[in-house]
């Protein structure tokens, strides 16, 4: 017998976030769920690479067979593949294990779900890509009148390189300058006393977007009308009073607007809205938060569910917010955590009603509020941090808990429906913590000293214009590591077969050279063939020739009570902002330290692990307990001390 399953996939989130939101009388319900149920850790290899770590959970098996990453570079291809996609995963994932034994899964925004590869299967959201929505037509914006624009240019022109080109990029992609002028030729409206500036929305081609972008499409205008005696702007598609789409007071949210855009040779119907964050007395000095832009259809499979589900739950939003955002000043804190909570509330809301309306055996859903809320916003909760007032401890708190509340909901969804003869799981790819400045400044640095390490040693070569030229170097990006440009393999390929295994080993010599001049650490935790990191899962058709572990200062919480202004300082950021406008580094990191949580029949209840698991177990586990057959590439074993004696 087949059991119905709930997988609740939560990105980032911490086990050490449990007590202090149980005992503020939050997640409640997730506290059931463990007193009902078994708890254990879970350790994350390499706790950055988010679509590996999700691809192992959801196939029982590491990158050998699954073979996703970030982006994959395997040898012998040009073209990196992107971790996130469907069509990048190898392994065979829980869901088609499930679909081979006719049982329904409906997937929720899980990582390598889409495209939809599978027989029965019910599928919202994208791929679980936790950057630039796939589909979105505008990302999330900051219009910053001129002023208020300049004093965020000026705070980030104080950083030092690498930081500064990292957070001009951030801008670029985030915030617009508009030009606050007397309103003028309206028709139909009487202008005096009235402001106006122009609002582009530029359009992007669908299709992945990095975090610095070049908009392909020119920008459409829109118009906005500033009313400094109201305190409230309008927005209008064209300079008449009978084309207002919506207006937003000080504080408050415009309505919803959908609206139809041109993209590329369609017109496409989609839903967003605004806030006005900030506004001057005379009105000349506004800052105007616009959400992403995202369409109002074709987000679920089958397509008639979009407007079922916006029926019931309200307009949908892929990715509504990321710590980027906030950190280069498109919006404050306090809207960064109401677009998370609007998600997460979203999500929660949909869940719910698949569940009771739908006919499904395994519901997957994974939800990346919690990842984000840590980037950003670690700073209002842990102590360390220079931003951390005991004051407003209980405030922050109280803010996460409008993102995390949500994750309750769910669990008080799934309780509901299936009962005591369900399985109910509860999975974390990784967990969370304080990031200190140079954890990320040596991660921005590394690539600069290696780039600069293996041009002198000859490895690399770089083009008129300074940037490497990938094709005529001796190696190339692989994942993971780096590859050997071989001939006869790699296309366009310059290093001779027979120089191979020379070229090689001269690189791991170099790579292991390499150390941080800020920690005075290596850069590196591992660098060693490909055939050696197989022990660690790391093998296969898509491994680097060459593997790199990373260490990017992951000894740090071991060696430090506190972090200093000082210490910001020192890697070249001299201002980090204000509690409600917090800028430079991310306030939160990756932990490797994951979390598990069962309930079902056969499970031991109120229990804890004593040992500490791989993610590779978790699927393995829930089949053992669901009845769900073992995908067939699965490697991974069964968590059998949960398990009662039978």
């Amino acid at each position: 017998m087949i059991r119905r399953t709930v997988i609740i996939g939560l990105d980032s989130f911490s086990y050490r976030w449990l007590k202090p939101l149980f005992s503020r009388g939050h997640l409640l319900n997730l506290k059931k769920l463990i007193d009902e149920g078994s708890f254990a850790l879970l350790r994350a290899p390499i706790v950055g690479a988010t679509p590996h770590n999700w691809a192992t959970i959801s196939t029982g098996t590491m990158f050998t067979h699954h073979g996703c990453s970030w982006w994959v570079r395997a040898p012998g291809s040009m073209e990196p593949l992107y971790g996130f996609s469907s069509t990048t995963l190898m392994a065979e994932p829980i869901w088609a294990a499930a679909s081979r034994a006719g049982v329904r899964s409906i997937l929720m925004d899980v990582p390598q779900s889409y495209p939809v590869r599978w027989e029965n299967v019910i599928h919202i959201g994208e791929d679980g890509r936790p950057d630039t929505s796939s589909r979105c037509i505008q990302l999330p914006k900051g219009y910053l009148s001129e002023d208020l624009y300049e004093q965020r240019m000026k705070r980030i022109q104080s950083m030092s390189s690498p930081l500064l080109n990292q957070y001009k990029g951030l801008m670029k992609v985030h915030l617009v300058k508009i030009n606050v002028r007397e309103a003028t030729e309206w028709e139909g409206m009487e202008c005096d006393e009235l402001l106006e500036a122009e609002i582009p929305i530029r359009r992007k081609e669908w299709g992945y977007v990095p975090d610095v972008i070049e908009e392909r499409e020119s920008a459409d205008k829109y118009y906005l009308l500033i009313r400094p005696a109201e305190r409230l702007v309008e927005l209008y598609s064209e300079k008449r009073a009978s084309a207002k789409l919506g207006e937003s007071k000080l504080g408050s949210w415009s309505n919803w607007i959908l609206w139809e855009f041109k993209v590329g040779d369609s017109m496409v119907k989609a839903y967003f809205r605004f806030k006005l964050i900030r506004m001057s007395e005379d009105g000349r000095s506004v800052h105007v938060y616009f959400t992403q832009i995202y369409p109002a259809t074709g987000f679920t499979l089958p397509e008639e569910l979009s407007e079922e589900l916006i029926r019931t739950c309200g307009p949908y939003i892929h990715s509504a917010v990321r710590q980027q955002v906030g950190l280069c000043g498109a919006c404050d804190v306090y809207t960064f955590v109401e677009e998370l909570g609007y998600v997460s509330s979203w999500y929660a809301k949909a869940m719910d009603y698949l569940l009771k309306n739908k006919d499904w055996g395994l519901f997957y859903i994974k939800l990346h509020a919690p990842d984000f809320l840590n980037h950003l916003c670690a700073y209002m909760i842990d102590e360390r941090h220079p931003l951390f007032s005991p004051d407003r401890a209980e405030e922050g708190w109280k803010l996460w808990g409008k993102v995390l509340d949500p994750i309750d909901d769910m669990v008080r969804s799934a309780l509901d429906v299936v009962g005591d003869n369900g399985v109910i799981v509860v999975v974390s790819d990784h967990g969370s913590k304080l990031r200190h400045p140079y954890h990320m400044y040596s991660a921005i640095l590394a690539r600069r000293l290696m780039i600069e390490a293996l041009k002198k040693e000859g490895f690399i070569v770089e083009n008129r214009r300074g940037q490497v030229d990938w094709v005529k170097s001796l190696i190339r990006p692989g994942t993971f590591g780096f590859n050997i440009s071989l001939r006869g393999r790699d296309p366009a390929g310059v290093v001779e077969p027979e120089e191979y295994e020379k070229v090689r080993l001269k690189l791991i010599e170099v790579l292991r050279d390499l150390k941080n001049p800020v920690t005075g650490g290596h850069l590196f935790k591992l660098v060693c063939r490909r055939e050696d990191a197989e022990v660690l899962g790391y093998g296969g058709c898509r491994c680097a020739d060459v593997f790199l572990w990373p260490n990017y200062g992951d000894d740090l919480e071991f060696t430090y009570d506190k972090i200093f202004l000082e210490e910001f300082a020192e890697v070249g950021v001299q201002d980090i902002g204000t509690w409600e406008w917090p800028t430079g580094i991310p306030a939160g990191a990756h932990d490797e330290l994951a979390m598990l949580i069962i309930r079902g029949p056969g499970v031991k209840e109120g229990y804890t692990c004593s040992k500490t698991y791989t993610l590779a177990h978790v699927t393995p586990t829930v089949c053992h307990i669901s009845g769900i057959p073992l995908p067939r590439d699965c490697t991974g074993g069964i968590i059998r001390e949960i398990l009662k004696e039978t």
